[in-house]
């Protein structure tokens, strides 16, 4: 049986890594990951700005981009932890078969938007992943207070697109676990 206390801390570990820890991490990450992060950050962004009512307040559509990278970053590392995987030490940024994630998650995400992998994710894991969600929306609100004051509609749709940076960062790692095994 898995021992989730102990992923919980050891993805946790991995998240508030810092200095030379963390630059190594980020390093032995392909850069195809890294290109990864940036569409779903974008993608997310965008959508989620057309939802706005009013637009983005000022410095709000910054901050919620870094919220989104941190978050699909998050995710992740929560599926390298859950697998144990070592990406310093399998020098993941040096396996070839994941240039070819970017189109691989697509045709993917074309398919059905990556349902089927969502299915796949273990219920806890995506415990995990609501728990991170709901971390990032309470800093948004400490950061723009005045968005309690907002419509519902507009915290839901920031928590929408949070949680789906979350789980789409997990799937990064699965499709990228699954092309380096093929």
């Amino acid at each position: 049986m898995k021992d989730y206390s102990t992923l919980w801390e050891d993805w946790a570990t991995a998240v508030e890594s810092t200095g030379e820890e963390k630059q190594k991490l980020i390093e032995s990450v392909h850069d195809e990951v890294k290109a990864g992060i940036d569409a779903i950050v974008k993608a997310a962004a965008e959508e989620l700005s057309k939802r706005l009512e009013g637009g983005y307040m000022k410095d709000e559509e910054q901050v919620t981009k870094e919220v989104l990278a941190v978050t699909v970053w998050s995710g992740y590392l929560l599926y390298l932890t859950d697998n144990n995987i070592d990406a310093v030490k399998l020098k993941l940024n040096e396996v070839k078969a994941t240039e070819e994630l970017g189109s691989t998650w697509m045709e993917q995400y074309d398919k059905d938007q990556n349902k089927s992998l969502l299915m796949e994710i273990d219920p806890v894991i995506s415990m995990f992943l609501e728990k991170l969600k709901q971390s990032k929306i309470s800093y948004l609100l400490s950061k723009f207070p005045e968005l309690m004051s907002k419509s519902y509609k507009r915290v839901s749709d920031s928590e929408t697109f949070i949680n789906w940076a979350a789980h789409q960062g997990y799937i990064l790692g699965m499709l990228e676990s699954k092309l380096s095994h093929q």
